[in-house]
């Protein structure tokens, strides 16, 4: 049997949470029975009347029925009306129009620029049921969960964060909404204020040298951000790089330079980065401090030759300055070890102001040193501008020992270990007991650096005292073949170093197997073998044949990568 067709479609216009009634007529044809109808509704949360009633024969009878919507939006449903004792039934469809009618209530969110923020807004459920609250937030920069869940006659907290990039003042809207408890309307004030600038800490720097100090800027954006940079004082201040760019969700180390050009006077700077996601306002001082002992010069030469070197003095100052230099030694044999060069003691050098001061601002000063015995030398160049300022420049004198031909040679195949020794003899007299000595390799060809570091072992240093010398067990175990020239510097506390000239060379590694492979004419043949890796950390590596292998051959893969030994 069809369904039959509705009765009519009842169309009702109200606002949420307004009670409104409405009326269906019905009647009974029949003059000798009565005539009971059991009601239904797809809507009842809010559609609501009496479930059953009764019309006598030949009677009538008003049925009355409520809406109540409690969320504006369009409703749409049915009202059933089924005869108790027999199959007729009638039903309408409902439509209801309810218009939101609510009280907005007004929430203000203020913070600065990237700094967010967050309020608390709490929500019942008197219910016995979970009820779901649906979320919808319009506004830049919000950020929050579109549901929130609360558990039968309970309380929650529903959190919307603010996270503004642009300075100003604007409008959102916040609603929470569900079917069987209602809506709720927040209008937003949304207030984004500047960050206020920061005030670093004074920065102290020696003359002629600089102090640094690291800031931080952050992207919370999704964004790459591109930064510039506004600096009110470059003479004093640089900022390290030069170009910003700080990746989405990542924060940037930006170094700040002072190099401070008086000594009485503090001098300030505002630095200011400037971006898409608003600025970073640093205000600095800094202040000059008497200078200390500059870095050392190091200088090396062998007994009895001689070596020049040299120091560079730097104008601090915005004036033009009138130094003379002295050259200062603590033993007599430093005093004739080094001597400067300079025709004249006194000089002139240009100010910082000077437009030519990367030409002029600047006095190297010349020395020359010529040891005479095997044994650390010690001197001072003091630049002086009065005798109450002056800078020092430290330098170290190395004694050399250094033979002209070639003191080692190890040579073996690529995969096979070779286990030799270096032996450093000294002259008679000197005192290798109490001495205390250290070394290291020196790579003539830096493309080899990582590769020697790999397969080269330098055992503990052992004196034998009888023979007046030093020994050192090497372990040489190459993985691929290669020549490199070495030099193997060994330093002795007191003063001095000896310098051996090593030559390493790996040669094509033996065959490390023989693989027979046969298969019929125009089929395709495979074997397979493992590649064993013998480092503790992922290795890449590449396959192939050589130049005069048949093209018949390939190989699969060509490259990839081993797992660490162990795993």
């Amino acid at each position: 049997m069809d369904e039959p067709l509705a009765e009519d479609t009842l169309e009702i216009k109200c606002n949420s949470k307004e009670v409104v009634q409405k009326v269906i007529q019905f009647t009974n044809p029949s003059s000798f029975k009565d005539i009971s109808y059991k009601v239904d509704t797809d809507l009842p949360d809010i559609l609501s009347g009496p479930t059953k009633f009764t019309i006598p024969p030949k009677g009538s009878y008003d049925y009355v029925f409520s809406v109540r919507p409690l969320v504006g939006k369009i409703y749409f449903g049915k009202l059933i009306f089924k005869e108790e004792y027999g199959n007729m039934y009638k039903w309408y469809t409902v439509k209801i129009e309810s218009k939101s009618l609510y009280s907005v209530q007004a929430v203000e969110m203020k913070s600065r620029i990237r700094k967010a923020i967050y309020v608390d807004l709490t929500l019942n459920n008197p219910t016995n049921e979970v009820v779901r609250f649906s979320v919808d937030y319009q506004g830049d920069y919000l950020m929050g969960a579109k549901e929130l869940r609360l558990d039968p006659e309970s309380s929650g907290i529903y959190q919307l964060f603010y996270e503004p990039l642009q300075v100003g003042v604007f409008e959102g809207i916040l609603h929470l909404f569900n079917d069987s408890i209602g809506e709720f309307l927040y209008k937003l004030t949304l207030i984004c204020e500047d960050s206020p600038p920061t005030f670093l800490e004074t920065i102290k720097a020696e003359l002629g040298k600089s102090a640094e100090v690291v800031v931080t800027l952050e992207n919370p954006s999704g964004n790459d951000v591109e930064v510039a940079t506004t600096n009110t004082n470059m003479t004093n201040f640089t900022t390290i790089p030069d170009k910003i760019l700080i990746k989405p969700y990542l924060s940037k180390d930006i170094t700040i330079k002072y190099t401070p050009s008086s000594i009485s006077t503090e001098e300030l700077a505002t630095i200011v980065f400037i971006s898409r996601i608003g600025k970073w306002d640093f205000r600095l001082n800094g202040k000059g401090i008497i200078p200390k002992a500059m870095e050392p010069t190091n200088v090396s030469s062998y007994v009895g030759g001689i070596t020049s070197g040299l120091i560079n003095f730097k104008n601090p100052f915005k004036e033009v300055l009138n130094l003379w230099a002295e050259l200062k030694c603590e033993t007599n044999d430093s005093q004739a070890a080094f001597k400067l060069i300079t025709k004249k003691d006194k000089f002139t050098v240009e100010s910082l102001s000077n437009f030519l001061y990367n030409f002029l601002g600047h006095k190297q000063i010349p020395f020359t040193f010529s040891p005479s015995k095997l044994t650390k030398y010690y001197a001072e160049i003091i630049v002086y501008l009065n005798r109450n300022l002056f800078w020092t420049f430290p330098i170290i004198g190395i004694t050399e020992v250094k033979s002209s031909g070639v003191d080692y040679y190890f040579k073996t195949k690529s995969k096979k270990m070779l286990d030799g020794k270096i032996v450093v003899n000294f002259n008679n007299g000197e005192d290798i007991e109490n001495e205390i000595f250290s070394f290291f390799m020196k790579v003539k060809d830096e493309k080899y650096n990582d590769l020697i570091g790999k397969c080269l072992t330098i055992g503990d240093l052992e004196k034998d005292k009888a023979n007046n010398r030093v020994n050192l067990n090497i372990k040489f175990y190459p993985l691929r073949p290669f020549k490199s020239e070495c030099e193997f510097i060994i330093s002795k506390n007191s003063g001095g170093q000896y310098i051996c000239n090593i030559i390493l060379e790996a040669t094509e590694p033996d065959i490390d197997d023989v693989i027979h492979i046969q298969s019929s004419l125009g089929k395709i043949s495979t074997v397979s073998f493992k590649l064993q890796n013998v480092f503790t950390k992922n290795s890449q590596f590449v396959s192939y044949f050589s130049h005069d292998s048949s093209s018949e051959f390939s190989v699969i893969p060509r490259e990839g990568v081993l797992d660490q030994s162990g795993r």
